[in-house]
């Protein structure tokens, strides 16, 4: 079984999108699927691609995957399925799936000829799309979110939490760990996660710990009592491992997103360039522990189940 995924990583776009590829790459490779990524020569990414044991592609002329044929295609990219790679796809695979397809952007309307479309955690517009023409199915929800396997693992451990995490992302750049880093100046016990794509240099008082894209990001999470957090892939780990979490969001979308999840224990302060380091640091004196974990990690098996289950 032969499945092609389409998506990028890099500092403007992050690397949410490939990590959670690869989490969904290795759930079918367990399933015995071959997976062969495609992405563009100046995506950051190739090296966790080869570092996984997965194949990478580059885009062949006068198409993305020129004659190849696939049982499924999947489209992960930040801004949803140009319409433009749907048409190059759709003639190589008779599953074609889209996910993220936010279609915020209008002309990213590629996931109406898609047969699934998989919305990653809250969305709050997916019903106010143009969903004309479209004969598939659409998903949403965290239930569908893709979290790498060491993440759910973690959830069956307790951890002696302490301190603060601050999360950025995979390159943050907009500026939320800079200004995370303001809130939480005078504090100690705070650990600053840099991801593979942040390069710019970091201002921290020198009694803090500084991790540049650790081995073990797990237990640099799962160890802490409360994060501050940009909104991705990383707020649904956080989730996960029922870590409370300020929540600044880098876009409107992002920000409206962050809002579907507000609870005791998750508080969305909005889009940065509107939230101050006097809010962020408010917001986690009036954390609470989760009830519940909303983000079972079962995601990838779940979505593993909708794209196998055309193909079988």
């Amino acid at each position: 079984m032969r499945i092609g995924i389409r998506c990028d990583a890099g500092t403007q776009t992050g690397f949410g999108h490939l990590v959670r590829e690869l989490a969904l790459a290795e759930e079918l490779r367990r399933r015995d699927a071959d997976c062969v990524f495609y992405m563009t020569p100046q995506s950051a990414g190739k090296d966790l691609v080869f570092d996984a044991g997965f194949y990478m592609c580059l885009p062949t002329a006068p198409n993305w995957v020129g004659n190849e044929k696939f049982d499924a295609f999947i489209v992960d990219l930040e801004h949803g399925c140009p319409m433009k790679l749907a048409e190059d796809v759709r003639p190589s695979t008779d599953r074609f799936v889209v996910l993220d397809g936010t279609g915020y952007k209008d002309e990213e309307e590629g996931r109406r000829l898609a047969d699934i479309v998989i919305f990653q955690g809250a969305t709050p517009y997916a019903k106010d799309l143009d969903w004309d023409g479209f004969e598939g199915k659409w998903y949403s929800g965290p239930e569908w979110v893709i979290l790498r396997k060491e993440f759910v693992e973690a959830c069956k451990y307790d951890y002696d939490r302490e301190g603060i995490v601050i999360l950025g992302g995979g390159s943050d750049p907009k500026g939320v760990t800079e200004l995370a880093v303001d809130a939480l100046r005078s504090r100690t016990g705070v650990t600053v996660v840099l991801g593979p794509g942040f390069d710019r240099e970091l201002n921290c008082p020198r009694w803090w710990r500084i991790l540049r894209n650790p081995d073990d990001l797990v237990s640099a999470m799962a160890g802490a009592k409360m994060a501050v957090a940009s909104y991705g892939m990383t707020v649904y780990e956080l989730m996960c491992l029922g870590i409370p979490t300020v929540v600044v969001s880098i876009s409107e979308y992002h920000a409206g997103c962050a809002a579907m999840l507000e609870s005791e224990s998750l508080i969305s302060l909005g889009e940065i360039g509107k939230v101050t380091p006097a809010q962020i640091e408010y917001a986690l004196e009036e954390l609470r522990e989760p009830v519940s974990r909303v983000v079972d990690g079962k995601g990838a098996e779940r979505v593993a189940d909708l794209i196998l289950g055309g193909v079988r």
